[in-house]
């Protein structure tokens, strides 16, 4: 029939004349023969094999079909030796592309071919390609039983037994693979069957304390059948052996909040492959001043040393050996990053730095040693913080043998300094990349060593996050100052660290006032992160303000705080105050005139006042003329005086006077009076006047 389509094609190629090019050739070709978009694939991939010991023939093939395709798929399989008329045929349910053919509708040493149709309805019915066997060809043996691995020495032997043959196979020989792995891997080591024995190999060169997986599979020999699946796997660990290497040692030096100082050696547990085993403790030994030498087991991984000490020594033991012991020079440390005049960012009072000199002499810790400078810390998404430095200017004659990076989360409070990290950094770098689990909006606090060979000085700290966010606090303790009745102080507390959550960038005053409208009223002001006050300037008098505040990060701006009232002072008592002051500057400098110039304001006052306001009047009842006068002697005068109604006050002060006993003297003649005197005395008018 093909030469017949051939013929035709020719035919009408020749009767076309120059149409007759391969295009129309091609199309001619598709239109004869059906192949056209939409014909039925057929199945590929047609394959059987002899399970054993079921001795079941499994049939399996390919389609690329749709998922939503409506076909069915029948197997055909014959002998090649006997020919009956029609070849038994199996229909697979649904979808399913693949057979069992039972032992029994075969012959063994019988050659057979196999086929599958598949029906696709409308398109058609597509046969896949035929496939020809013996059953001794097609024969899968089960996977073998691994044994439990046994190890002599650093070598591990697998061994395992074969399956049971039926006695129709004749027990044929089977050659075996093995392949292995460390079971946090997922790439396999294979071992092809040129290299294994039937029932067992001997695996070598694995690492110590590590666990592996080892699988094994068969084919008969000659390879005459299929490989048997892989067995299921056998899982083992390697024995222990000495650990590597050295342990990396670090302290801790600070002071406690009683302001007590203290000191940890610190230590990190070896890894897996430096460990090779399970790490039963360390061996802490350490000298102090006076050379005395003392040993410490502990376990992972920090031990409290007395500030006496100057020298440690670390050392990690498994069950086969301890680790070099790794040291640590003590002495003279210099400034320690934990000390609390380096934790913040904001320098310490006088006497916090002079407690700080006595705590660093009572370490044993020297200042003389330089430390990095301008450190900065830069976050790398997805990997950590950067840090970079700059060796000490003054360091130019004394070089690091190393540097030493450390962080910590600054708001934690671990005494023994089980979340400080660090890490070793070769003298000559000038940056180092911090991985680790940062989390977010929690404040790390970064430090760099320079180690020397007698010691080591810390750079001043650096405070980074990983990733920010806005603050979830508000400026604290909102307090207001009037400085005139247009200006106010405005004053605030830092946000708490804990609820910061990443460097503050400025700070936001809104000011306003329910009842006045205009552009001062009703402001927003943007202060700076280190300010902790502000003068609120061009304020109404006599006026009530409402105040708020908020921090911002390069998150966004936090949660503001609660509304600050405060009412700005009238203007009329300013007035009041400056008229109070110029009268008493004016009082006070009258007082000075007058003390000066005293005569001579005393001369201008007898001048201008009249004389009754600064003469001394006599006082006649305190006369020596009339004490001499006898209380007996009738003086009309006198009578009067005595009749006068002077007023004297009711309370006196009554002073007591002595006077000394007057001398005798000679009794004098007793006075006659003649009657002349009498005019030389006062009348009762003039009495009463002067009273």
């Amino acid at each position: 029939m093909i030469h017949h389509c051939c013929l035709l094609i020719q035919d009408i190629a020749g009767t076309m004349g120059n149409r007759g090019n391969p295009a129309w050739l091609l199309l001619l070709s598709l239109k004869v023969f059906g192949l056209k978009k939409g014909d039925p694939d057929a199945p590929t991939d047609l394959k059987c094999y002899q399970s054993v010991p079921s001795n079941i023939v499994n049939c399996s093939w390919s389609t690329r079909e749709p998922p939503d395709a409506n076909t069915s798929h029948v197997l055909y399989y014959k002998s090649l030796k006997f020919h009956p008329g029609e070849p038994p045929r199996r229909g697979a349910p649904g979808k399913q592309n693949w057979l069992l053919i039972e032992r029994r509708n075969l012959t063994q040493g019988d050659s057979y071919s196999v086929w599958v149709e598949t029906n696709h309805g409308m398109a058609g019915i597509a046969t896949s390609a035929k496939l020809n066997f013996s059953l001794h060809e097609i024969v899968k043996p089960p996977p073998p039983d691994l044994e439990p691995v046994v190890f002599e020495s650093s070598v591990a032997t697998v061994s395992w037994k074969n399956p049971h043959w039926s006695e129709s196979l004749h027990h044929q020989p089977l050659t075996c693979a093995l392949r292995y792995k460390m079971s946090k891997d997922h790439s396999w080591t294979y071992q092809s069957e040129e290299h294994v024995d039937q029932e067992g190999y001997d695996l070598e060169d694995l690492k110590p304390f590590t666990s592996y997986e080892v699988q094994v599979q068969c084919i008969p020999e000659m390879k005459k059948g299929f490989w048997s699946e892989w067995s299921s796997s056998q899982t083992f660990v390697t024995p222990e052996a000495a650990p590597l290497g050295q342990v990396d040692v670090w302290q801790k030096v600070g002071v406690s909040e009683k302001g007590v100082p203290s000191r940890f050696l610190l230590w990190k547990a070896p890894d897996p492959e430096a460990a090779r085993g399970v790490i039963l403790d360390y061996e802490v030994v350490f000298r102090d001043r006076d050379k005395n030498i003392t040993t410490m087991v502990c376990l992972c991984c920090h031990a409290a040393l007395p500030l006496s000490a100057d020298y440690a020594w670390v050392s990690a033991r498994n069950s086969v050996k301890n680790t070099l012991p790794a040291n640590l020079s003590l002495e003279q440390a210099g400034k320690s990053c934990a000390s609390p005049r380096t934790h913040g960012i904001v320098l310490g009072k006088v006497a916090s730095a002079s407690r700080d000199a006595l705590n660093d002499k009572r370490l044993g810790l020297s200042p003389d040693l330089p430390g990095p400078e301008e450190v900065q810390v830069m976050v790398v998404p997805g990997l950590g913080l950067r840090v970079m430095w700059k060796p000490s200017a003054s360091a130019q004659w004394l070089q690091p043998e190393e540097y030493v990076v450390e962080w910590r989360e600054e708001i934690s409070s671990n005494p023994a300094g089980q979340l400080l990290n660090w890490t070793r950094i070769p003298r000559g770098s000038s940056s180092a990349l911090l991985r680790g689990n940062f989390r977010a909006k929690v404040p790390y606090l970064v430090c760099v060593y320079a180690v020397y060979a007698h010691g080591s000085s810390a750079s001043v700290p650096v405070r980074a996050y990983f990733k920010e966010g806005a603050p979830t606090a508000a400026p604290q303790a909102l307090q207001d100052r009037s400085i005139s009745p247009t200006a106010s102080l405005i004053s605030w507390g830092e946000i708490p660290l804990e609820d910061r959550n990443g460097h503050i960038t400025h700070y936001t005053l809104y000011l306003g006032h329910p009842t006045l409208r205009n552009a001062k009223a009703n402001r927003t002001i943007v202060v700076g992160a280190a300010e902790r006050s502000y003068n609120l300037l061009d304020l109404t008098p006599g006026t009530s303000y409402q105040l708020c505040m908020t921090g911002s990060t390069s998150a966004g701006e936090g949660v503001s705080s609660p509304l600050h009232r405060f009412h700005t002072p009238d203007s009329h008592w300013q007035t009041l105050l400056a008229v109070l002051l110029v009268l008493g500057f004016l009082l006070s400098v009258a007082f000075l005139v007058v003390l000066v110039n005293y005569r001579r304001v005393l001369d201008f006052c007898h001048k201008i006042l009249p004389p009754w306001c600064w003469e001394k009047i006599p006082d006649p009842g305190h006369s020596d003329v009339t004490s001499r006068i006898d209380e007996h002697s009738a003086i009309p005068g006198m009578d009067a005086l005595s009749q006068c109604p002077v007023k004297f006050p009711e309370e006196l002060d009554i002073v007591e006077i002595k006077e000394p006993a007057p001398e005798q003297r000679t009794p004098l003649a007793p006075v006659e009076f003649s009657g002349y005197e009498k005019r030389f005395m006062p009348t009762l008018e003039e009495l009463q006047r002067l009273a």
